[in-house]
């Protein structure tokens, strides 16, 4: 059987949502990534350092409880039109804050209080610039067709930060355009672009025949998959892993106006070690899940390894039960009920 053994991954890009949604994803997120940068758009977006604070309190707390000793939550501050440069810097001296998230208004899930104009907020990046904090932005122009909605906003709002603050480190959030993979690779190292497993998988057909893989932004052309592809088994360092994983109950997937995320969390890793098998680059994916992002955010590598077999397994169709056996509302993971070639050995 084959056995393919790899440095302990980060995610640097996932929501762990809340309460009860909380408590049921965490597990597979903290048993197969040593760090994560978690997501601050929640139902009270993390706006404040002591809404930080509060936040990552329950969730150590939760990872206490299940004996996730080796898993680390990185954490981030909601930026919005009314951030404080004192918000900034107190964020990142009392919760240690590794990065602030940049919204636009009304794009995505949780983005209601987000950033209108991001020139009101050159103070704020001129303090991150100062401190080291990075930019993650989710680059879609608000009410655009998603076709050209990330591009836009890179010739928009991102160029005017990206002059403006020569030395603030900057990440393109889940980019999923060849166009924004060209322009990635023509900018300095301090801008990179997180990528997901499920934008290598994916089209804008198969978001049209499954709620359960409709996500902010959503996936788009086969050629644009395909350079996806190209980039992530590149090697270039420019780009590294992020999951996105951004649960919803099934009953919030399956209906008019459904939630926009994907629940990649429990087949991420399988799905990548197929993916890079299948273009003979498997060589290249500790590079990309457990080195790259690790190195842009200047924190040491991971020292835990990862196991995974090659050895097919189904994907269930819901979870339905915690991890104390209660049944729950059930939670549609992505490619439920499809059958992986890989799969991790806890």
């Amino acid at each position: 059987m084959e056995t393919l053994v790899i440095r302990r991954p980060d995610d640097f890009h996932v929501h762990l949502r809340e309460g009860e949604m909380l408590r049921r994803v965490l597990p597979f997120t903290a048993q197969v990534f040593e760090r994560a940068l978690v997501m601050p758009n929640l139902t009270k977006p993390l706006i404040s350092t002591y809404k930080v604070k509060e936040y990552f309190r329950e969730l150590d707390r939760y990872c206490e409880k299940q004996g996730f000793k080796d898993f680390r939550a990185l954490r981030t501050l909601y930026l919005t039109d009314k951030t404080l440069v004192g918000n900034i810097a107190w964020s990142q001296v009392w919760e240690n804050v590794l990065a602030a998230k940049l919204y636009p208004k009304g794009t995505t899930t949780g983005s209601a209080q987000g950033v209108l104009d991001v020139e009101r907020l050159g103070p704020v990046f001129a303090e991150m610039e100062k401190r080291g904090i990075v930019l993650s932005i989710h680059a879609e122009m608000p009410e655009m067709h998603s076709d050209y909605a990330e591009d836009e906003f890179l010739i928009g709002p991102f160029w005017w930060i990206y002059q403006n603050f020569p030395r603030l480190k900057i990440v393109w959030e889940h980019v999923t355009t060849a166009y924004m993979v060209k322009l990635l690779e023509r900018y300095p190292a301090r801008v990179a672009g997180t990528i997901t497993a499920h934008h290598l998988w994916l089209t804008r057909d198969d978001v049209f025949s499954n709620p359960h893989n409709y996500c902010k932004p959503p996936a788009k052309s086969k050629e644009d998959m395909v350079a996806l592809i190209n980039a992530v088994t590149s090697g270039n360092p420019k780009f590294f892993f992020g999951s996105d994983s951004a649960p919803h109950w099934k009953w919030q997937k399956e209906r008019a106006k459904a939630k926009a995320g994907v629940f990649s969390a429990p087949v991420v890793m399988p799905l990548l070690a197929q993916i890079f098998e299948a273009v003979g680059a498997l060589h290249r994916l500790e590079d990309f899940t457990s080195r790259f992002g690790a190195e842009f955010y200047g924190l040491p590598l991971n020292t835990g390894k990862l196991v995974l077999e090659k050895r097919p397994w189904k994907v269930p169709l819901a979870y339905t039960r915690d991890l104390d056996g209660e049944a729950i509302e059930p939670i549609v993971p992505f490619l439920a009920g499809e059958t992986l070639d890989w799969q991790i050995v806890l």
